[in-house]
């Protein structure tokens, strides 16, 4: 229990006295700490409503901050930190933690050597996530942990983690936003946020990132390229000093409606040519998945076997590499003012065919479909169908307009959506 020591750390009951009129009794705040002198001998100050919590003051001017009580029938001192490298808030923290720990009977002197055996440093904390990451299977573990080493390890890795605050990961975060990566400082919010859960309660008593927030607001991402884009994409791309494979596999995500990673990652022995089916063995939600092609799809498919017959993988670079996660929107950025048109990314071509057909008269579930977005319902569960011929529909109504756009005279003469709309019903292509 709390200390019945009534002239450190409160009365018999744990409401300490109100003794506003001495001098060792202050206020909870920080102006109370930085008005306090120091004295010719050590002298303790005690916070006014907080059983124990105090400051000790050297001659020198030295402030600790401190927690007294009583355990096993013996006063103990309990040495919580340094001010203010230790702030206010951060010392509270630990002062009601240490409390808590008395009040369940635990020794707090005994749970701080405990916890000091389990002192990590920054660079050991990523190793462990890493480790726990691949255990799990995390797809993404390559980015995540990439971008913990180059943010965090490279300035904080022989730091324990356990002297990491708050504000110390908002450094980090400010950091990223500053130098143009908005994205990317969200990104390593959420690594950040998972890595010191899994650390919990081991090694960490709270998530220091719970406390802050995502350090870019970006709004839902709405992009879809409109139809006249979609025809200038399509006959703008080949003016342009990009690779022809790169080209083609950015064609490739608007007519499949498919992540990029998967297109560039894909294989011939993936594609049933038969059939006219991609199956994409893991991809992003690791459930193997048909894609039913379009005669678009399929016929870049059969030009890259005949401009490069004998390799395995359509979408490499013309050296024979693998393209990066990256290749495909740095392509795009730099030749946007030759396609002239505005601001998109790889992914936002997926968004594109699904806003297509949709706009067409498609159900949204077929959208869903093509686009393989994870379903964590009960039914999804049970529900194994594979949905082939749904998705062959979308297909389908998404190669239908293309027809009519790419087949225009010029991007002038490209159909509106109302005109698209009633060459659709004319044509019955939408049947259910």
């Amino acid at each position: 229990m709390v200390s019945d020591d009534c002239d450190i750390t409160g009365t018999p009951n744990g409401t300490p006295k109100q003794k506003s009129g001495t001098p060792n009794y202050i206020p909870y705040n920080e102006l109370s700490i930085k008005a306090i002198k120091p004295k010719a001998k050590r002298v303790d100050h005690w916070f006014n409503d907080h059983p124990g919590f105090g400051l000790r003051v050297t001659p020198k001017g030295a402030k600790t901050f401190v927690f007294v009580y009583r355990f096993s029938g013996r006063k103990t001192r309990f040495t919580i930190g340094r001010y203010p490298k230790i702030g206010l808030r951060e010392a509270r923290r630990k002062y009601d933690d240490a409390l808590n720990d008395v009040n369940h009977g635990i020794n707090p002197l005994e749970n701080e050597k405990k916890s000091k055996s389990r002192r990590i440093t920054v660079g050991q904390a990523i190793d462990i996530y890493e480790k726990h990451c691949l255990v799990k299977g995390k797809v993404s573990v390559k980015d995540e942990i990439r971008s913990l080493r180059k943010d965090l390890e490279q300035q904080h890795g022989n730091v324990f983690i356990q002297d990491m605050e708050s504000e110390d990961f908002e450094d980090i975060l400010m950091n990223v936003l500053e130098r143009g990566a908005p994205q990317m400082a969200n990104h390593l919010y959420s690594y950040l946020h998972r890595m010191c859960a899994v650390l919990m309660p081991k090694y960490l008593k709270m998530n220091p990132i719970s406390a802050l927030e995502k350090p870019a607001r970006i709004g839902r991402k709405t992009r879809a390229l409109t139809f006249t884009e979609i025809y200038d994409l399509w006959y703008g791309l080949p003016q342009t000093p990009i690779q022809t494979p790169i080209q083609l596999a950015l064609k490739f995500c608007l007519v499949t409606m498919q992540r990029g990673k998967d297109v560039r990652l894909m294989k011939f022995d993936e594609y049933n040519e038969k059939d006219a089916i991609w199956t994409i063995p893991e991809p992003k939600n690791r459930r193997e998945w048909r894609v039913p092609l379009n005669k678009y799809a399929v016929n870049i498919l059969e030009g890259i076997k005949v401009l490069r017959p004998g390799i395995n993988q359509p979408f490499v670079k013309n050296c024979g590499e693998m393209m990066g996660k990256d290749t495909l929107g740095k392509s795009i950025n730099k030749q946007r003012k030759k396609l002239n048109i505005h601001h998109f990314t790889p992914h936002d071509l997926r968004r594109t065919s699904a806003t297509l057909i949709t706009s067409l008269g498609c159900p949204p579930s077929w959208a869903t479909l093509m686009l393989n977005h994870t379903d964590n319902s009960v039914t999804s569960i049970y529900d194994q169908y594979g949905y082939d011929h749904e998705k062959r529909l979308a297909t389908n109504v998404l190669e239908f307009a293309l027809n009519n756009i790419l087949n225009s005279e010029s991007a002038d003469h490209v159909p509106s959506l109302d005109q698209m709309r009633e060459l659709v019903k004319k044509a019955g292509i939408i049947q259910r």
